[in-house]
């Protein structure tokens, strides 16, 4: 899993402008980043996850994987599909 921790997401992706909402922030969570674009949903509910963008891990089990957006998007994938299109975020200490 690659770990976020919070004041490394401060510094380096908020740039000091954190405004304590940290339900919507990607500090302190187990974040995954998407390999390649994809669309998902239903017609006409079709969104596309982009490549590079990040999500938050909520929940996983034996067949599927809970993920979270910073959009409040939430993707319910199959756990071979996750891991084709997900990879662990790494930070740089």
């Amino acid at each position: 899993m690659g770990y976020v921790p919070c004041e490394w997401y401060y510094e380096n992706i908020l740039g000091d402008s954190c405004d304590m909402k940290c339900d919507e922030c990607f500090g302190d969570k187990n974040i995954y980043v998407c390999k390649s674009s994809f669309e998902t949903g239903d017609a006409p509910e079709m969104i596309t996850i982009k490549k590079g963008s990040w999500w938050e891990l909520k929940f996983m089990n034996y067949d599927h994987v809970l993920l979270s957006g910073i959009d409040n998007h939430e993707l319910i994938l199959e756990r071979d599909f996750f891991y084709s299109n997900f990879e662990s975020f790494i930070y740089n200490k």
